[in-house]
């Protein structure tokens, strides 16, 4: 009898601790920079699209910043995507230099109600020129901030980002004789 209800009390730990991290694990909010690789060359636009799964959150506003070598890309273009709502209250939209990298940065707020969870989306897109004088390579566009906050305004921890690799390849021209 004792062991029987030893095992059932295993059993029902067993279930809850199962169940605790899958919805820890779906609750987890992952930001991605898209496409994850490119290919290009000097003279090449491409647009990354910064993308947001918000998990079972709702999101209610956030803070971006996009790094990328200077020496290799210029932003032409950015365009707040649907994440946040039809018109959100855009609190920064910048580009600045800073070290050898540009940043874009970005920080968007929700205008009204914040539903739970929030759909999946894009937050911004960012056109970039591929400069002329960009050398032969792989190099990382990364997030070097992400600050996102719920619809009860608490800050959400631990966001899981993904960057994006560019390869330049630059052809040069054989000689004809």
């Amino acid at each position: 009898m004792k062991v029987r209800l030893f095992s059932a009390q295993l059993l029902l730990i067993a279930i809850l601790l199962l169940s605790l991290s899958s919805a820890a694990a779906t609750s987890q909010v992952k930001v991605y920079l898209q496409p994850d690789r490119q290919q290009v060359s000097p003279g090449d636009t491409l647009t990354v699209r910064v993308y947001v799964e918000p998990g079972e959150a709702g999101l209610s506003a956030g803070e971006f910043h996009v790094a990328y070598p200077s020496s290799l890309l210029k932003a032409q273009k950015v365009e707040v995507g649907e994440l946040f709502g039809d018109n959100p209250l855009i609190g920064m939209d910048k580009t600045e230099i800073v070290g050898e990298k540009e940043v874009v940065k970005l920080a968007l707020a929700r205008v009204g109600e914040t539903s739970k969870p929030t759909a999946p989306g894009t937050a911004f897109t960012i056109r970039l020129e591929v400069l002329q004088t960009a050398s032969s390579g792989s190099y990382t566009i990364n997030l070097s901030k992400v600050d996102l906050v719920d619809e009860s305004f608490n800050r959400i921890e631990d966001v899981q980002v993904q960057e994006c690799t560019i390869t330049v390849e630059v052809f040069t021209p054989t000689p004809t004789f």
